[in-house]
């Protein structure tokens, strides 16, 4: 066996699971995401997943920089889907799962130091997505971040919203 080959394997188990599952959509979302984790503010994301009759896997990454701070939020979710409905000509589809976030942050002080901090949380996942096009459609994803409970009280960096207009791929 050569470096390559848990790789090879792993691809191979990936896309056996893919043909079996039925339907497989891909698609890939350019939005806006707002976060607590930013304090509130609208900054850029990326998102994309798959998406079948069932089940969806997603993932995104959101962040800013400046001269002075950086933010960087990255989550992966996992949800059982179902159909929600028709909202204006258009399939709602919904659900609900997992989720896991990374976020890391630093900034400089008076003193010109870096100081750096990172998060990282899982919990409950939501979504809703709204098919208003034969490609085109717009979706809501939370994660709300199981911590401590000192965390929850003060409403600090635990929970992730991304909110994105998307095309589907495929």
């Amino acid at each position: 066996m050569t470096k390559s080959s848990p790789l090879f394997i792993r691809n191979l188990f990936l896309t056996c699971l893919l043909i079996i599952s039925g339907k497989v959509h891909a698609s890939l979302d350019l939005g806006v995401g707002m976060s607590s984790t930013t304090s509130g503010r609208l900054v850029p994301a990326l998102a994309g997943g798959l998406y079948t009759g069932g089940w969806a896997i997603t993932g995104s990454a959101n962040g800013v920089q400046s001269g002075y701070y950086y933010h960087s939020i990255y989550t992966l979710n996992y949800y059982r889907t179902w159909s929600s409905g028709n909202l204006l000509g258009g399939d709602v589809n919904s659900g609900v799962g997992g989720g896991v976030t990374y976020s890391m942050r630093g900034y400089e002080d008076d003193n010109a130091d870096l100081k750096e901090a990172a998060d990282l949380f899982l919990g409950p996942a939501f979504f809703v997505r709204w098919d208003f096009g034969d490609t085109v459609y717009l979706n809501t994803e939370m994660i709300w971040g199981l911590r401590d409970f000192i965390q929850h009280v003060a409403l600090n960096a635990q929970d992730v919203i991304v909110f994105s207009l998307g095309v589907q791929l495929w």
